[in-house]
């Protein structure tokens, strides 16, 4: 029985061994997906769509011209069922399931210990939406609605962040909660809206007009240790 409520949580699947089962258009999606993501993907299908057998052809995926057997999850951190009979699914689930493996079947929310959610992204935001399976497509209304919401220039504007955060990191040493102050600075600039209107200001400019001014007014005593505030 499918839980109510889901543990909501983002994989690193660098480098990691993800088992796709099928090899129609629904795995093609999820194989891109899984690309996107930094994955080494293994497909495991009797047939394929040509998209797939030129994804494998290129040596992109590794393709498994058979069926379905228990040895082919060895190594596997993420197993995905794509395929249209249910009792291949099943028996995906049951041989992932024994070896405590994630997987995803999908539309079966009952053979699933994990549901791929539908998800806006814009660069490194990502907010993923999901009903636990109680009802996929409102998920992807609410998703459509937070791509209305969050345009295209969030992603350079988050990625602006993350990197004007790893200078901060690097030159102001001591805890988290030390820097804290500065971080929170940040967001309550004109930043975003200078985002907004098209402007893309890198973070070695963004450092020393928003952040600088913060150290010398609140962390005096850091203005040694930060050659930008010299």
């Amino acid at each position: 029985m499918q839980k109510e409520t889901l543990y909501p949580l983002f994989l690193d699947l660098s480098d990691a061994e993800v088992l796709v089962v099928g090899a129609g258009s629904v795995a093609l999606r999820k194989i891109e997906h899984l690309l996107s993501a930094g994955a080494k993907v293994k497909v495991v299908a009797p047939s394929a769509l040509d998209e797939i057998a030129s994804l494998a052809e290129a040596g992109v995926i590794t393709w498994c011209k058979k069926s379905f057997e228990e040895s082919d999850l060895a190594c596997c951190m993420l197993v995905i069922g794509a395929t249209d009979d249910p009792l291949v699914n099943k028996c995906v689930h049951d041989a992932a399931n024994a070896k405590h493996c994630i997987v995803n079947i999908v539309d079966t929310p009952d053979l699933c210990n994990a549901i791929v959610p539908s998800v806006m992204q814009r660069g490194p935001l990502q907010i993923a939406v999901t009903t636990s399976g109680a009802s996929p497509e409102l998920a992807r209304e609410l998703r459509l609605g937070l791509e209305d919401e969050f345009k295209d220039y969030w992603g350079a504007y988050v990625r602006v962040l993350g990197e004007v955060r790893s200078l901060i990191k690097i030159r102001i040493p001591g805890s988290n909660k030390r820097r804290a102050p500065l971080y929170k600075a940040l967001l309550q600039t004109d930043l975003k809206s200078r985002f907004e209107k098209g402007e893309r200001p890198d973070a070695q400019s963004v450092y020393a007009e928003y952040v600088c001014p913060v150290i010398k007014r609140e962390l005096p005593e850091c203005i040694g240790d930060c050659e930008a505030c010299k």
